[in-house]
């Protein structure tokens, strides 16, 4: 039977259920903020609060306290929330540099009996933690490697998926010497890859090309925030006809951000409903990339249930099927896991 490694040990793929594959269950980038030039300080240092979310869909990055949610209490709740909509399990895809707290991901997964998929290996490079940007793929590769194999911190928490590897509009070398690192982790573990694409620019192709050259298999890797790309079907089908998984990860996420303004739900929800009529149900992926705490719930935003409350009527009215709605919520996590060999 397949097993998935979580964050309280190995799973049966099968008891996943309702999987949530890219989410961020605590964030800390308040070390990586700079306060932009146009934004006042009232705005700027003000807590997180109803009184400023509005303007937080316009400058999300703009406000320090937006930059980071770490209290254990907070995501448990926002969690059961999901949890209480049916969901099942969470892919949290949070890795150093931008708050990763394994310890924190095992109590959540205990507080809420949700089974937490911890990511590993390193985003943007703004966000690199001291000695990746000079290190080797080859060194890349090792961490990542030991993140799976022998655990993180006093607990030894294990990793279960690579990523979310991180490329940016400026496709740096050292991001691509990173992503080149994962492939190499990837081809030796046999884990899931899940690789942060600026949702903007076109760089599927040479990003699957690049995996293929280090021995990656395309088959178990997922290209985040397809969302931005909705209008270029032939570009989504033709990463898609290679093998991998698109992944529409900003369900909920209705922001301007500084490389453009995100698709609404109705925008993402035609594109889906495109790609199932050309056949492409099982390529994919469903979530919402909670990572700002004016995202969650308790600050005005949909939190992670929002794809189970409100995206999957949106789907249903659109005239997308049960069956199809099972198998992107369950059936492709479950088959993306299956194919992905746990070697101990």
């Amino acid at each position: 039977m397949p097993e998935v490694q979580t964050v309280t040990g190995l799973i049966p793929v099968e008891n996943l259920g309702i999987t949530l594959m890219h989410e961020h269950i605590f964030v800390d980038r308040r070390h990586l903020w700079k306060k932009p030039q146009e934004v006042e300080d009232s705005f700027a240092y003000a807590p997180v609060s109803l009184s400023i979310v509005n303007e937080l869909k316009h400058t999300p990055y703009g406000n320090l306290d937006n930059n980071h949610y770490t209290d254990l209490e907070e995501s448990s709740q926002e969690l059961d929330y999901f949890k209480s909509e049916g969901g099942g399990s969470v892919v949290d895809v949070t890795i150093p540099g931008i708050g990763r707290d394994p310890e924190k991901l095992k109590q959540v997964s205990e507080n809420t009996e949700l089974p937490v998929i911890m990511g590993c290996g390193y985003y943007l490079e703004p966000t690199f933690p001291p000695g990746v940007k000079e290190a080797s793929k080859e060194q890349i590769r090792d961490w990542i490697l030991q993140d799976i194999y022998e655990g993180v911190g006093p607990e030894k928490i294990k990793a279960g998926i690579i990523g979310e590897i991180g490329i940016s509009p400026y496709k740096t070398a050292a991001e691509v010497k990173v992503l080149r690192g994962a492939a190499m982790a990837q081809r030796e573990s046999g884990r899931v890859l899940t690789i942060h694409m600026p949702g903007w620019e076109r760089y599927g192709h040479e990003v699957l090309d690049i995996v293929e050259e280090e021995g990656g298999d395309i088959d178990l890797v997922i290209l985040d925030h397809m969302n931005p790309s909705h209008e270029d079907i032939s570009y989504q089908t033709s990463l898609a006809e290679r093998g991998a998984y698109l992944e529409y990860d900003m369900i909920g996420i209705e922001l301007l951000f500084p490389e453009g303004q995100s698709p609404s739900d109705e925008q993402s929800a035609q594109a889906i409903c495109e790609l199932l009529d050309r056949g492409f149900e099982k390529s994919l992926l469903l979530s919402q990339d909670v990572f700002l705490k004016s995202l969650l719930r308790k600050y005005g935003g949909g939190g992670f249930s929002h794809l189970l409350r409100h995206f999957v009527p949106r789907l249903k009215r659109m005239g997308v099927s049960e069956k199809e709605i099972h198998t992107m919520l369950e059936n492709n996590p479950q088959q993306l896991f299956s194919k992905a060999s746990v070697k101990v």
